[in-house]
């Protein structure tokens, strides 16, 4: 727990002096674009040749402006705009051309990766805390090759290297935790040095609770965050039986939340409702809830699960059957449930009165890790009386629950009340019931917070921080570190950013210290970007740093290194100061816009003259 009680006059300083840059770098500047948007490089004739005084050995021009997307109207918003006005001075300064950080929808900047419109040549992501990720399998196979281009899969990179992706691919087939940790390694290794991504800034978890209404509980290192479901656990009201926090209206949105599109409500509401097998604790470790054990055999091809003795909600005894079903139903419901997820063949059987086996035909090394914390078991025989068989996407759930609390209220979107169960629970045992309110505005949420209507707060900015420190004594702030950084993903198949150079020169610019004073005023590592790579110390899959690259060592960055990095490269700025290719830079793009790396085999070694990937 932090509680941040910085000066804030620098930083208003410091704001008063970026904000004629603000206003530029975020609204646009410099450049042509069309009416979607798209960068068609007609600033001011980018396609010149290098011939001239001073340019005989320079390329043709890098066009105007450099652009960079980041999500509009989401939780951590504030934060990388309080991050772009640094960026668009460094970038600037370093390449000597205008910048263009511009907000998208969410949605539709997801959609203009995953379908290659080359909108922006950066992507400004973060990622959320969903515990399945302390799993590396995600964020290690989402850059591989065959998930490139305009395929509508989540590498959001458009990341397309054969060397990384050989070892990314195999760590999913691995049959030991030790080989596995080695491919991912090997991988990872591979990506950090080809700066596949340029890790900005640590992203932070920010919550707050009021001391004088409830004893807080259950912080650990998670914290108090959108995916955190044990402060709600084991806090305990001081005064009554409630405790009542905030939520976003899409966390209450489907009654059914097995259909949740997003990852930590799915984890979240799993922990409160239906347990699962297995669960990440406030420490991330993984831990049994309904699974007394597991074993993990046959090259990991086989997990046999034996189970605690424990009921649902309604007294029925929680039974292999349940297990067998929950899993049976979601994996043949994949258009109904965006995280079904099932392996390419399985089999499930009941081996006993508390015991069940997953059979597959290829090593399912994470499947421990990453299935059983996925979905609370269900009760079969509710579920199926109620249509869930014949209508999954339409049916009612029967709250017979496996988790810790029942459900009483639920206004979908606005509303969801919790109560605690009268059986035993073999690992959760709550005292109070969780009242959770539906806000889609920080202002709302923090005035209810301040005037005592909510004890817990989550997924604040940290200018909210700061208020709650300096105007609110019955507040404590919560800060803890993400597993995850914001980066930068270049969009790969483009130039200029498909040249590593370039890349490189990017990430060894920027000013991460004063991002930390301006973005989490002061409370984030900044060190811990320096070095290449999307997992940062706490995350238990993170590289050594020896087999990173590290872009710079100076947290405020340097930008005359950057410059001459390209310089040394053959980049240079002719004499009217625009900034030049290498004369023999190819700036064409890797493979065709919307399509697919396996549309241009002549770039790639591992994709057939048939398009086919192979490491053959």
């Amino acid at each position: 727990m932090a509680h941040s009680q910085r000066d804030s006059l620098p930083r208003r300083r410091v704001l008063q002096g970026l904000s004629t840059l603000a206003a530029a770098g975020l609204a646009g500047c410099g450049g042509n674009t069309d009416s979607n948007g798209q960068n068609n490089g007609s600033g001011s004739d980018g396609q010149d040749s290098g011939s001239g005084s001073g340019n005989q050995d320079l390329g043709e021009r890098v066009p105007e402006p450099v652009t960079v997307e980041y999500y509009a109207n989401i939780s951590w918003t504030s934060y990388q705009e309080a991050m772009a006005p640094v960026m668009t001075e460094n970038m600037q300064e370093l390449l000597g051309i205008s910048v263009d950080i511009r907000p998208v929808a969410a949605g539709t900047m997801i959609e203009n990766v995953i379908t290659d419109k080359r909108n922006s040549h950066f992507s400004f992501f973060s990622s959320g805390m969903n515990p399945m990720r302390l799993d590396p399998d995600l964020m290690t196979r989402r850059w591989a090759i065959d998930w490139a281009g305009g395929n509508g899969q989540s590498n959001l990179a458009n990341y397309a290297n054969c060397s990384y992706s050989e070892p990314a691919l195999a760590q999913g087939e691995a049959t030991s935790q030790e080989e596995r940790r080695g491919l991912v390694n090997e991988a990872h290794s591979i990506m950090s040095e080809d700066l596949g991504l340029i890790p900005v800034l640590p992203n932070i978890l920010r919550g707050a609770y009021n001391e004088e209404q409830i004893e807080i509980g259950g912080l650990g290192q998670t914290g108090i965050h959108t995916t955190a479901p044990y402060p709600m656990i084991k806090s305990s009201p001081r005064e009554g039986d409630r405790i009542s926090v905030n939520a976003s209206p899409s966390f209450l949105r489907a009654k059914n939340y097995f259909k949740q599109s997003a990852g930590p409500a799915l984890a979240r509401l799993n922990t409160f409702i239906h347990s699962p097998l297995a669960e990440y604790n406030a420490e991330f470790e993984l831990i049994p809830v309904l699974a007394e054990d597991w074993e993990v055999t046959n090259e990991a091809k086989e997990v046999n699960i034996t189970l605690r003795s424990a009921t649902f909600s309604n007294g029925d005894p929680i039974t292999p059957e349940d297990v067998k079903y929950t899993f049976e139903h979601v994996w043949s419901n994949v258009g109904v449930y965006p995280y079904a997820d099932p392996p390419e063949s399985y089999e499930i059987e009941v081996t006993g009165e508390n015991s069940v086996r997953f059979t597959f035909d290829s090593p399912q090394v994470s499947f421990v890790a990453t299935r059983l914390p996925r979905w609370g078991i269900v009760s079969k025989s509710a579920w199926t009386e109620a249509g869930a068989n014949e209508d999954p996407e339409g049916f009612t759930p029967p709250f017979v629950n496996s988790g810790p609390f029942t459900v009483g209220e639920w206004t979908a979107g606005e509303f969801l009340s919790l109560n605690p169960r009268e059986e035993t629970h073999p690992v959760h045992n709550p005292d109070h019931g969780v009242d959770f309110s539906g806000y889609s505005e920080e202002s709302a949420k923090m005035s209810a917070f301040l005037d005592g209507a909510l004890d817990i707060i989550v997924g604040i900015s940290s200018g909210s921080v700061e208020r709650i420190n300096e105007e609110f004594s019955a507040g404590q702030t919560v800060i803890n570190p993400s597993m995850w950084p914001f980066y930068l993903a270049p969009q790969h198949p483009m130039a200029p950013v498909k040249f590593r150079e370039f890349r490189a020169a990017v990430g060894q610019c920027f000013d991460r210290s004063l991002m930390n004073e301006l973005a989490a005023y002061g409370n984030a590592d900044p060190e811990q970007t320096l070095y290449a790579t999307v997992f940062l110390q706490p995350h238990p899959w993170r590289p050594p740093e020896d087999q990173l690259y590290q872009m710079t060592d100076d947290v405020t960055g340097d930008i005359e290194g950057a410059r001459q990095r390209l310089r040394d490269a053959g980049w240079g700025w002719d004499d009217q100061d625009n900034l030049r290719y290498p004369a023999d830079a190819d700036t064409s793009p890797l493979w065709p816009q919307g399509e697919t790396p396996e549309a241009a085999p002549e770039n790639f070694s591992c994709i057939t003259s048939s398009g086919e990937v192979s490491f053959d």
